[in-house]
Order: C-alpha cells, then sequence, then structure tokens
C-alpha cells in the first residue's frame, strides 16, 4: 500500500510514497494570501486519491502554559496560535474525508521523530538556561532545529528525490515525507510480523 504523509502545518506538506518507500510525488502545503489554501488542499488530494493509499498525517495537540502567563493569566491557558493550528488541523481532516474513502492514521510528533533520532538530547534547545531565554523561546529554537534536521534526514534518505520533485526540500515536505515512511515501516513491520505467526 501506498502511504499519503502530510505535515498539516502552515508551512507543510503532502508526500506521496511508493509501495517500496520512493518518492511518488510531493507538495509544499498549498497557500493564498499568507494562509493555507484548503481549496488547493482538497485539489491535490483528489488529484492523489487511489484505493490503495493510506493517509499518516501528524496529529497535532493543544499547547497549554502552566506558568499562568499569557491571556487571561490563568494557569493551562492555550498558547497564541495553538486554536488556529487547531481550526486548521479540523480543516485539513475534514478535505481527507472529502477527498476520498482512505483509511488515516494520526502520528504524534515525538514518536515519527523518534524513530529517525534515536540519540535523546541530540535536537533541540539547549538542556542549560541562557540568560534572557523563556519556555517559549526554548521551544521554538527546539522546533527550527528539528525541521532543519528534518530536511537533512530526508535528503539522505531520498537522494535523488530533488530530481523528481524539481525543487530542493522544504521543511514542509521533507516532515510529510519522514511521517510517511514512518507509518509505511510501522506496517511493514507489523506484516512480517503476521507472516513469522502464519
Amino acid at each position: 500500500m501506498r502511504v499519503l504523509g502530510i505535515d498539516p502545518g502552515n508551512e507543510g506538506g503532502l508526500v506521496l510514497l511508493s509501495e517500496r518507500g520512493e518518492i511518488a510525488s510531493a507538495w509544499p502545503m498549498p497557500r493564498a494570501h499568507g494562509r493555507v489554501n484548503w481549496r488547493g488542499v482538497l485539489a491535490l488530494l483528489q488529484t492523489a486519491y487511489d484505493r490503495n493509499v493510506q493517509v499518516a498525517v501528524e496529529r497535532q495537540m493543544p499547547f497549554t502554559r502552566k506558568d499562568g502567563a499569557g491571556a487571561g493569566g490563568g494557569a493551562g491557558m492555550m498558547m497564541a496560535g495553538t486554536i488556529a493550528m487547531l481550526e486548521n488541523y479540523g480543516r485539513l481532516k475534514l478535505c481527507i474525508e472529502l477527498a476520498g474513502d482512505w483509511p488515516v492514521t494520526e502520528i504524534m510528533p515525538g514518536s515519527w521523530r523518534a524513530s529517525y533520532r534515536p540519540r535523546k538530547g541530540a535536537l533541540g534547545a539547549s538542556p542549560v538556561a541562557v540568560p534572557g531565554e523563556t519556555p517559549a523561546t526554548r521551544v521554538e529554537a527546539a522546533n527550527r532545529a528539528n525541521k532543519k534536521a528534518s530536511v537533512a534526514i530526508a535528503d539522505a534518505m531520498w537522494p535523488l528525490a530533488r530530481l523528481k520533485m524539481g525543487t530542493t526540500w522544504t521543511e514542509g515536505t521533507a516532515e510529510a515525507a519522514l511521517i510517511a515512511e514512518y507509518l509505511r515501516r510501522q506496517q511493514r513491520a507489523a506484516s512480517l510480523q503476521q507472516e513469522g505467526r502464519a
């Protein structure tokens, strides 16, 4: 089964992998007027529709602040941008539903990232406090480092993909490819395990 990986962020992407794990197609997240163009996303999904495709989408989780800072000052308040992120995630899931009858697997970011980066603490913000650094700036620094690492990993795994895509990896297409490959490997391992039991 082929796998369509989706990084649902504003700068996300969609990548279709063949059954052998080769890049079949890759698209950056369609945008218009500085936002995700949901009609464009739906059109891409309809173009890629095939009953022999499994969708792997990075699950979006709300971020809250525990320190009481932020809007309203209450502990556990949602961080800025979280509501918009969750609204966009809902729109993406609706586009997937409208495009076709696909099985969808939601994958936690930590799960797929850990499968490519087994060394704990190898990426992200320094565990040592930096003067003037806040929890928000540490998270932002870790996210930037993770995205740069994703591009490097995708480039190493699929060195000829640039020729097929006609462009270089974006952070979104790189992460979408890694998400798709994560699910493809999980399915292959489960299939081999099933065969071993038979």
